[in-house]
C-alpha cells in the first residue's frame, strides 16, 4: 500500500468482518458478505473507476466485489496470490 500511496494514489484498506479490530462474528465470514462490504463501503466514499488490489483472501474479495459491481465504480486488475473464487472446480 505505501508502494501506491508514493506514487500519488490515494489508498483505501478496510477492516474485513472477522479480521482485525471489526466484529467478529459467527456468520457472514464469506465472500459474498465480503464484496457487499465493500460495495457499501465504495458508495458511502462514491469511489468511481477504483483499482481493487487484494492478496489472498483480499483477492477473491476483489474479484467478486468487481463481478458484481455497478458501472463506473471499479476495475479489474492483476490480484496478487489470490484465493480462488467458489465457482472454480477441480475435475480430476
Amino acid at each position: 500500500m505505501l508502494f501506491f500511496l508514493g506514487k500519488g494514489f490515494q489508498v483505501i484498506a478496510h477492516d474485513r468482518l472477522g479480521h482485525g479490530r471489526s466484529d467478529q462474528t459467527d456468520t457472514g465470514n464469506d465472500m459474498d458478505t465480503y464484496a457487499a462490504d465493500v460495495a457499501a463501503l465504495i458508495r458511502e466514499l462514491d469511489l468511481r473507476d477504483a483499482v481493487h488490489i487484494g492478496h489472498s483472501t483480499g483477492g477473491g474479495e476483489g474479484i467478486r466485489y468487481v463481478a458484481r459491481s455497478e458501472p463506473g465504480r471499479g476495475r479489474p486488475r492483476p490480484w496478487t496470490c489470490s484465493t480462488r473464487p467458489s465457482f472454480f472446480v477441480d475435475i480430476d
